[in-house]
């Protein structure tokens, strides 16, 4: 598999919904958990995105706890 197709199955920003996916909760709580600054995000205009890297961090330091 080149990068290119690599990056387009596996974006590095994600929406609401795949986060949601990834954390098996419901879209509502994702906005929830960014509005609080408990889940790592970025403002692009007025949508909210989630570095998959972030995500991925965020979800290793919730397991240490």
């Amino acid at each position: 598999m080149n990068s290119g197709t690599q990056s387009i199955l596996s974006p590095e920003l994600l929406n609401a919904r795949q986060v949601a996916q990834m954390l098996n909760i419901g879209r509502n709580h994702v906005y929830e958990l960014a509005h609080s600054g408990g889940l790592p995000c970025i403002r692009l205009g007025n949508r909210m995105r989630f570095p998959r890297t972030a995500i991925l961090n965020w979800i290793e330091r919730q397991v240490q706890m």
